[in-house]
């Protein structure tokens, strides 16, 4: 919804789609989140080697598409003539942006991902949304603890900067 919101971008809307790009951005960060929190699950189910072949090679693919992705919004700047405008270079790119999500999300959501129980059971009186984003913010500072405590060298540290390679990645 935000990507396709941005599409109005211009002069006199630069700040309200900045703000835009930043919600976008943290709801992406935790998209990434998410689905990178399976990695373990799925490692332990088909092993590392073969865990660690398909994550470069997925790897690869995800940056050799958005490489795909930045040639496909120059060619078509450039074959439209709006390479000078940075603002219909946006629009389309949002544009386009905005129609393969909304195509891939969707298939890819509701033909190909399977339902899932969910790993433990909530505890009783949490009925409310608000409630239960409170309890797995509670969750998530209790692992970043736990985490910090066990592993204060290595992991947490390494975690850390995939926080930031995320965001500068993001970034680009």
């Amino acid at each position: 919804l935000i990507q396709i919101i941005q599409i109005s971008i211009g002069p006199k809307t630069w700040f309200p789609m900045a703000i835009l790009q930043s919600v976008g951005g943290f709801c992406f960060a935790g998209m990434i989140m998410t689905s990178l929190a399976y990695l373990p699950e799925i490692c332990e189910l088909v092993g590392q080697e073969k865990h660690s072949k398909y994550t470069a090679r997925f790897t690869a693919k995800q940056f050799s598409i958005q490489a795909l992705f930045l040639m496909l919004v120059g060619g078509l700047s450039f074959a439209f003539g709006i390479t000078k405008n940075s603002t219909y270079t946006a629009r389309m790119a949002m544009g386009l942006n905005s129609f393969f999500i909304a195509i891939l999300f969707g298939v890819g959501w509701h033909k190909y991902m399977p339902s899932r129980p969910s790993s433990r059971p909530l505890p009783e009186g949490l009925r409310s949304c608000t409630s239960v984003v409170v309890y797995g913010l509670k969750q998530n500072i209790a692992t970043t603890k736990s985490i910090y405590h066990q592993y204060k060298k290595g992991l947490f540290w390494f975690l850390l900067a995939e926080v930031f390679a995320q965001s500068s990645v993001g970034a680009l």
